[in-house]
């Protein structure tokens, strides 16, 4: 019966910073771009982009990490790589990657963890993007695992 009991309040208390997490504490990172093989157009001394790469949207859950990644540029981005990564204790490292082959100006393309993620305690947190025509971004957060709960913080 004891048992029972704080199972359940265990579980009141993951439910309710899951909601606190997920839907109140805003994830707003500001993207860090980091150097990457730039376009030159024309002048070989200005380096200009006409893609632009933006993370956006990064959300806890049930399990998983979610993001969106916003092409905020001028022209189409072609083979956007991107990675989510949560380095841990038990697992070593959590590392999702993948390749969206396209994404049009103004538009967004959904990105996920692919795994299930289960653990407890404070991680760090980085989702990053690049294609052919942009700088590499990064967002960097503070995650909370609480068994099968994910919190994310800035």
């Amino acid at each position: 019966m004891v048992g029972n009991s704080i199972v359940r309040k265990c579980l009141t208390v993951g439910i309710i910073l899951l909601f606190v997490g997920t839907y109140i504490i805003p994830t707003n990172a500001k993207n860090i771009e980091k150097s990457s093989s730039p376009v030159s157009k024309g002048n070989p001394e200005i380096t200009r982009f006409d893609t632009v790469l933006e993370i956006e949207n990064v959300r806890g859950g049930i399990g998983k990490i979610t993001a969106k990644i916003k092409n905020i540029g001028e022209q189409p981005a072609n083979n956007v790589s991107w990675s989510i990564s949560l380095p841990t204790v038990i697992p070593g490292r959590w590392y999702f990657e993948g390749v969206i082959p396209t994404i049009n100006p103004q538009n967004t393309s959904f990105i996920e963890s692919s795994d299930f993620l289960i653990g407890f305690g404070l991680y760090d947190l980085t989702i990053s993007a690049e294609c052919e025509s942009s700088h590499r971004i990064e967002t960097e957060y503070t995650v909370f695992l609480f068994l099968l709960f994910v919190y994310i913080f800035r």
